[in-house]
């Protein structure tokens, strides 16, 4: 999968260089790179497949998204438990 990634964004660069140089027209650069796109994200979702089947959900970027999902969730926590905080002292008032 690493390989396909590597070599879609590879051919990607190859397509912009192409364009660059007049080789290929606009409406086939922007097709094919379109087809370059689909077959990186395909095998970046096969890798990532890969991840979560291993066991490894939480390397990289996800590790990343599951840190900042966490603190979220506290910061809304300590906010919620602020205006419960607030509304128990007027409602004691």
């Amino acid at each position: 999968m690493r390989q396909q990634i590597a070599d879609g964004n590879k051919q990607r660069k190859q397509l912009l260089d192409a364009y660059e140089a007049g080789v290929i027209e606009l409406h086939e650069f922007v097709s094919r790179r379109n087809a370059c796109n689909k077959k990186i994200e395909r095998a970046e979702m096969k890798l990532n497949d890969l991840y979560v089947v291993n066991g490894e959900e939480l390397s990289g970027g996800n590790l990343k998204n599951n840190i900042k999902s966490v603190m979220n969730s506290f910061i809304f926590f300590e906010v919620v438990n602020e205006c419960v905080h607030e509304v128990v002292k007027v409602v004691a008032i």
